[in-house]
């Protein structure tokens, strides 16, 4: 929670074994949700996240989709954890968009990013 918002993010996910642990563990502490998208990886990819010491909500589509589809996964995840706002943000600009995003009076108490 920041700024007394739920904070989630989406990150899409296609043969990312090698990484995946290490991007689930640098989300910051204030991030509520971290919901991993893989995209029907073929290395292990699932398997490793759900090694993360961080809890995660794990989507796994059953052929490969593109990370568009991901994204798009987004809005019906967003719907089912309650999350009203979302948007797409490259990892650099996560911090930007979430300081935003909380200091707008929008009356919003939650907002979602989709790792790109």
């Amino acid at each position: 929670m920041l700024a007394g918002r739920t904070i989630a993010v989406v990150m899409p996910a296609y043969n990312e074994a090698k990484l995946i642990r290490g991007a689930i563990e640098g989300v910051p502490g204030f991030v509520d949700h971290i919901i991993v998208v893989d995209d029907a990886s073929l290395d292990g990819t699932t398997t490793v996240a759900r090694t993360s010491e961080r809890p995660i909500e794990l989507i796994e589509h059953e052929t490969n989709q593109g990370v568009g589809s991901a994204i798009t996964n987004r809005l019906l995840v967003a719907s089912m954890i309650s999350v009203p706002m979302s948007a797409p943000v490259s990892g650099a600009r996560l911090f930007s968009m979430i300081d935003a995003a909380c200091s707008k009076s929008s009356g919003r108490n939650t907002f979602m990013a989709a790792l790109i």
